[in-house]
């Protein structure tokens, strides 16, 4: 399971991590109000990315499973 995000810098991969149907809830429930959020991160392979609000409001976040 993994979270990627399409933003008008490009795309960005989160790390891969083991699929439980716990944490998927978890994550869905946090895209769902990404838009209020003051800052978002995630892990990648090569290190952490952060989304400050205004790049969360240009972009498009997938979960996928």
């Amino acid at each position: 399971m993994k979270i990627i995000a399409h933003t008008p810098q490009g795309k960005f991969e989160g790390k891969e991590h083991p699929y439980t149907e716990e944490q998927y809830l978890q994550i869905t429930q946090l895209m769902s109000n990404i838009g209020n959020l003051v800052y978002f991160t995630f892990e990648t392979e090569t290190g952490d990315v952060y989304f400050p609000k205004g790049i969360i409001h240009e972009s498009v976040f997938e979960v996928v499973k």
